[in-house]
């Protein structure tokens, strides 16, 4: 690092206990800034007393190609702020992400992967937080658009949300939903329930390829559709917070 001539000197690194460095004023010993370490999550430190306070960066997590922030708390690595972005993508009614048609079930494969979050990355207590519009072409029969959550990353795994659409060529609709981790495989979905509203039945426990020890991942499909209508995802966003 080269010469500043506000110091006269080159700031100092030093190591933090995560890893990374924190650049020193070499005039008085103060912090300025911190080059955080980077791990995959798998290969991250273990949160400790040692490095309470320490931010690192993880790799592969998030929906940025660099990866995401996460502090320790001693006990566990938050996402710095308390929310990590997962995965997101827009489109336009011209220009959908992607379309489901010609089938009477199929998912959408979404360009950059459907949203994944590592095994062990989820702690019992975090919230996933799912969103997707979808609009629809034909009126030639019903079909239902899902969000889903769990192991497998297709239409086996649990629903977070789903919509039951009509024969109604041109309608949208918008899912926006959570999961609630329960247990190491248990999550609450809350399946239907809308704002400042009541209902019975619509928090589901989800126990199906639900183990938080592997890898979890949300996608998005459709059901029973008719063959010759068209469903397109125009807009997907899934978060986790804890």
């Amino acid at each position: 690092m080269g010469t500043n001539s506000m110091w006269g000197q080159p700031p100092r690194l030093t190591t933090t206990p995560s890893g990374g460095a924190e650049i020193i004023d070499p005039r008085d010993g103060s912090p300025l800034g911190l080059i955080p370490a980077s791990y995959t999550w798998a290969g991250k430190p273990r949160p400790s007393a040692a490095n309470d306070g320490q931010t690192i960066r993880i790799t592969d997590v998030g929906h940025s190609a660099s990866g995401s922030l996460f502090q320790s708390d001693g006990t566990i690595w938050r996402p710095v702020n308390g929310s990590v972005l997962i995965g997101a993508g827009a489109g336009s009614i011209a220009a959908p992400i992607k379309t489901v048609t010609g089938v009477v079930d199929g998912a959408f494969t979404l360009p950059l992967g459907n949203p994944t979050m590592p095994a062990d990355f989820l702690p019992v207590g975090a919230i996933i937080k799912v969103s997707a519009i979808f609009h629809r072409r034909g009126a030639n029969g019903p079909g239902t658009v899902w969000a889903r959550l769990g192991n497998n990353g297709n239409s086996t795994d649990s629903g977070v949300n789903s919509v039951a659409t009509t024969a109604t060529d041109g309608q949208d609709t918008f899912i926006d939903a959570h999961a609630m981790i329960a247990s190491a495989t248990t999550f609450a979905a809350q399946t239907g329930l809308a704002p400042q509203s009541t209902g019975t039945g619509a928090i589901v426990d989800r126990t199906s390829s639900a183990a938080i020890a592997s890898a979890m991942i949300a996608s998005f499909d459709v059901s029973g559709a008719n063959t010759l209508d068209a469903f397109d995802l125009i807009m997907y966003k899934v978060t986790a917070e804890f």
